[in-house]
Formats: structure tokens, C-alpha cells, sequence
């Protein structure tokens, strides 16, 4: 993992009498002033050597050091999910099975989802007829 390399200010007399987040915040706007307010109540922020809150008014000839930390790392395991996908070619829709009891109806044309169908149960799978009149669904609890 990338070391965070140490970002060092001195706050000149003309941008003295502000709030340390809003200081930060103002020289950093890649980072939120949320963000911010995170590393100095983390104690990654140091103003003059020492720990501070986000409220302290920084003056003339102050020193502001920082040092984000690395970011964490995240375990992320791919996850089996069983979904049925169904194309309908007369309405331009994509069907998606969810875990959850419902289908959900995607419009590749547009890009977005539409109303699921709520049909409860466990899906088990789906079809559509030639036509594409009827939308077939089954449920493993009813059979």
C-alpha cells in the first residue's frame, strides 16, 4: 500500500483568523471539510506539533501538519447469487430474478430500472411466451 506523504502549511497573516477545517479545506478541496474534520479529531492533523479540533482558529506563523492514513483495505469475496435473466425483445426490457421474491425490469435503452414486479416466494425461474404476452415465473415453494 502507497505511504501518505506529510503535507505541511504555515498560515500567513492574511489567511489567519480561521477555523483549522476551514483553513484545510480551502488549500485541500479534493478532500471534504467533513473528511477534514475526521483526520484532526483522528490526530492526523497537527497544528504547532499538537493534536487540535476542527473549531481552533489558526493565527499568523502557525504550523499545520498532515498525514492521512492509508486507506484501509476492504476483503471483498465474489458472492454466488442465482439470478435468471430474460431478454424481451418486443418491449426492449431486460427481467432480472432478485433473491428477494421480485423481478426486477431494466431498460437498457434508457438505462434505468423500471417498477419491480413483486411476486413473492422463491424464484425458481422465468420465461416469456414468442408473443411476449405472458411472463412466466416459477416458485420453488408452490412448485
Amino acid at each position: 500500500m502507497k505511504e501518505s506523504t506529510p503535507i505541511e502549511f504555515v498560515v500567513s497573516a492574511k489567511d489567519a483568523k480561521v477555523r483549522l477545517d476551514q483553513f484545510l479545506a480551502k488549500r485541500l478541496p479534493e478532500h471534504s471539510r467533513s473528511r477534514l474534520q475526521q483526520l484532526i479529531r483522528g490526530g492526523f492533523v497537527r497544528l504547532n506539533g499538537g493534536t487540535s479540533r476542527p473549531r481552533q482558529i489558526v493565527r499568523a506563523g502557525d504550523k499545520i501538519d498532515l498525514i492521512e492514513p492509508p486507506p484501509e483495505k476492504v476483503d471483498i469475496q465474489p458472492e454466488a447469487i442465482p439470478l435468471d435473466v430474460l431478454f424481451d425483445s418486443l418491449r426492449g426490457l431486460m427481467y432480472i430474478s432478485t433473491t428477494r421474491g421480485s423481478i426486477e425490469r431494466f431498460d437498457p435503452a434508457t438505462q434505468s430500472l423500471l417498477a419491480p414486479l413483486e411476486v413473492g416466494g422463491s424464484l425458481s425461474g422465468m420465461d416469456i411466451t414468442p408473443d411476449g404476452s405472458f411472463l412466466y415465473v416459477g416458485d420453488t415453494l408452490r412448485g
